[in-house]
C-alpha cells in the first residue's frame, strides 16, 4: 500500500553521511522543519521514509542514511535545517573544561532554542563535519531498487519485519541456523518466559543476500571504516522476527556483545570467546 501510494510524489533523495550507526527513525522525523505531524499535513521538510544503507550480503550498516521525500524542494528545506542545527550544536556542546557552559534554556539563537536542540539532536557528533547531498536521477541501480522496494528484500518481504526484527552474527564463531534456534529457547527456558518470536518456523531466517557490496551513489566519497566488518571475515547472519518493536528491543538488550554458549566445544588458548551481535533492524 504505502508503495503505490509513493508513486503519485516526484521522489527526491537525501543522504545523510557521517552519521551514527545506532539512529532511529525517530532521530531524523522530529528535526524537521516546524509545522509537520499537523493532522496528516504534510509540510516542507517532512520526510516520506527512512532507510539506512545497508551492505548487500549482510545488511550490515554502512553508516549513511537515505531519506525519502516527496519533492526537491522538501530535501532542501530538511538539508538546510539540519545543516543549521548541526551548526548550532557544533558551536554549544562543551568539548573540554574550558569549553562554554552549557546554554540556559530560552536562550535563542538564530530563531532556535539551543537548549532543546541540544536535547533532540543526534545525527551526526558536533565534533564532526555533516554531510547531505541531494541525489538527482538519474539514480544508481542500487538507489533505484531502494526506491521501487521502500527497502530491502531481506526485510521487507514476504511481509515487513522492519522495527520488529534483529539481525544477528557470532563474531568468531560459525554456528547452524539449528544452533540459533537453541540458543534462544533454551535463554526462554532458563529466564522462564519464552520470547515472542513471529512466523512460526520461520521466525529465524538466515542472510541469503548478492556476494558483492552495495554501491554506493556515486560522488558521496564513502571511506571504509577500519572497524567495518566489511573489512573483516563476513560472518553468518540472521533475521529473527518477533512480535512487535519491543519484544525486538528487549532481545537486542540481552544479547548484544553476550557470549555464544557453545555446546561441548572449547575455546582454543588464547582466543576470545565468541560474542552475540545483535541490533534491531528497520
Amino acid at each position: 500500500m504505502e508503495r503505490d501510494s509513493l508513486r503519485q510524489f516526484n521522489l527526491a533523495v537525501l543522504v545523510i553521511r557521517r552519521a551514527s550507526k545506532s539512529l532511529v527513525e525517530s532521530d531524523f522525523r522530529r528535526i524537521a522543519p516546524k509545522g509537520q505531524h499537523i493532522d496528516d499535513w504534510k509540510g516542507p521538510g517532512d520526510i516520506l521514509k527512512v532507510i539506512p544503507a545497508r551492505d548487500l550480503s549482510t545488511l550490515q550498516q554502512l553508516g549513511y542514511y537515505f531519506l525519502i521525500f516527496p519533492n526537491p524542494a522538501y530535501a532542501r528545506a530538511y538539508q538546510a535545517r539540519a545543516v543549521s542545527l548541526h551548526r548550532i550544536a557544533r558551536a554549544h556542546t562543551p568539548t573540554s573544561i574550558e569549553s562554554p557552559i552549557t546554554p540556559p534554556q530560552s536562550m535563542l539563537l538564530e530563531g532556535e532554542d539551543v537548549y532543546n536542540i541540544l536535547q533532540k539532536y543526534a545525527l551526526c557528533p558536533p565534533s564532526q563535519k555533516i554531510s547531505l547531498r541531494v541525489l538527482f536521477p538519474p539514480y544508481s541501480p542500487d538507489v533505484k531498487r531502494l526506491l521501487s522496494q521502500r527497502g530491502y528484500s531481506q526485510i521487507i518481504r514476504p511481509d515487513d519485519k522492519a522495527g520488529r526484527a534483529v539481525l544477528l552474527w557470532v563474531y568468531g564463531y560459525q554456528p547452524h541456523s539449528v544452533l540459533i534456534r537453541e540458543m534462544i529457547n533454551r535463554d526462554g527456558q532458563d529466564r522462564g518466559l519464552a520470547w515472542a518470536l513471529a512466523n512460526g518456523e520461520k521466525s529465524i531466517e538466515k542472510v541469503e543476500g548478492p556476494l558483492f557490496p552495495m554501491e554506493e551513489p556515486e560522488g558521496l566519497g564513502y571511506e571504509e571504516d577500519a572497524d567495518s566488518d566489511r573489512t573483516r571475515s563476513v560472518y553468518p547472519r540472521w533475521i529473527i522476527s518477533f512480535t512487535d518493536e519491543n519484544e525486538a528491543r528487549r532481545f537486542t538488550r540481552s544479547w548484544h556483545r553476550r557470549p555464544f554458549p557453545l555446546r561441548g566445544e572449547r575455546v582454543a588458548v588464547g582466543e576470545p570467546h565468541p560474542l552475540v551481535y545483535a541490533e534491531v533492524i528497520w
